[in-house]
């Protein structure tokens, strides 16, 4: 029975150890594929941040001053979400900048005429 015991330990003993070392082995995977999984995520991030930030086509402009006529100066969620209107990569605080851009030069313009 000794010599049993003896043999169970020592294989439960060898077993754990090779569950160890397999365990770290793929916490170190993990580990790796996380951290490439984060780079990844964080340049998809800039490519939006730099999408979001380039200036308005004219087909964008066209769209957001539509999008105002048929939902209404702040009204920006209903137009982001209105896919009749052509905005790619806008956010709602991008279209009320915008908006804000537009009437700050019709106000301007105006102003030159009288």
């Amino acid at each position: 029975m000794k010599i049993f015991k003896k043999l169970l330990c020592s294989l439960l003993n060898a077993w754990m150890g090779q569950h160890h070392t397999t365990m770290r082995g793929l916490d170190e995977v993990e580990h790796r594929r996380l951290e490439k999984e984060s780079h990844e995520l964080d340049l998809k991030r800039e490519a939006l941040r730099q999408a979001q930030c380039r200036p308005f086509a004219k087909e964008e402009v066209r769209s957001l001053k539509l999008g105002v006529k048929r939902h209404g100066v702040g009204q920006w969620r209903n137009m982001v979400r209105d896919e009749h209107l052509c905005f790619v990569f806008r956010t709602e605080e991008r279209l009320q900048e915008e908006w804000h851009v537009i009437t700050q030069r019709r106000e301007r313009r105006e102003q030159r005429r009288w």
